[in-house]
């Protein structure tokens, strides 16, 4: 059985390698690489799991049918979001309340200090895995 794959998803045989560009020009190759996360039979709303890529943490949330990425802990404290709420496309981290969108990592409220954003990984869709693709970390 071949897996569906959303409109706009990409497979990670699309994108084994991609060029840095500096004013046009091929300036280094990079590798990079999949690295799958979940069985796609495995999700369900409500899905929620961290990932640990070498030094790189993950959570893989699945909510009202959507599936995001991002990394582990809050930009603001480091507190991790395992626990955080998810609601209509916003993440609450637990610890001091911060929200962030789940479609760009912008923060959309801070209850103290600013911070940066949330870092969002694009998921990718190879057969019955999805997955990330990222710098080859082994070379």
């Amino acid at each position: 059985m071949q897996a569906i794959r959303p409109v706009g998803a990409r497979s990670a045989s699309d994108r084994l390698r991609s060029r840095l560009l500096h004013n046009g020009v091929p300036k280094t190759e990079v590798v990079v690489r999949f690295y799958p996360l979940e069985k796609l039979i495995n999700l369900e709303d409500g899905y929620t799991r961290q990932f640990k890529i070498d030094n790189l943490q993950l959570l893989l949330l699945q909510r009202a049918g959507e599936r995001y990425c991002l990394q582990a802990h809050c930009p603001h404290r480091a507190h991790p979001l395992a626990t955080a709420s998810v609601e209509s496309g916003i993440i609450q981290c637990p610890l001091h309340q911060y929200r962030f969108s789940l479609d760009s990592g912008a923060v959309v409220h801070a209850s103290e200090e600013a911070c940066h954003g949330l870092q969002l990984y694009e998921l990718v869709y190879e057969g019955n895995e999805i997955g990330v693709m990222l710098e080859d970390l082994e070379d």
